[in-house]
């Protein structure tokens, strides 16, 4: 009979470990509702403060920039595709037609050493 006290015993601490488990699953999930809460709240805070326009916090611009990779294209030298454009279709730019005024002077305040191209 001591076995099956003994066992009995031993079955008697298994359940005070079981009751030890759902203790700390319990924990666990009190845990993330309010993590849960906390994200829905920042989430809340961020999507408000981009409505209104307002500045994004240091952290998140960080997380934010990112270098974009070029491949071939980083090493292309813009101001001679651009000068090879300009040479192959100097007259379509003459004519004006098409290409908005705006663009124009915007591409001529950018590279203004390129307007003897537009010049009639």
């Amino acid at each position: 009979m001591e076995e099956k006290e003994d066992g009995e015993a031993e079955e008697d601490g298994d359940e005070e470990d079981d009751d030890d488990d759902d203790d700390n699953e319990d924990s666990e999930e009190d845990e993330l509702e309010e993590t849960e809460e906390e994200f829905l709240e920042r989430y809340a805070k961020a999507a408000s403060a981009l409505e209104n326009g307002m500045v994004v916090e240091e952290g998140d611009v960080e997380d934010q920039e990112h270098e974009i990779e070029l491949g071939s294209l980083d090493e292309a030298d813009e101001e001679k595709v651009v000068l090879s454009l300009i040479e192959r279709f100097h007259h379509v730019l003459i004519q004006g037609h098409g290409i908005p005024p705006q663009i124009i002077s915007n591409f001529l305040d950018a590279f203004p050493k390129f307007s003897c191209f537009f010049q009639q």
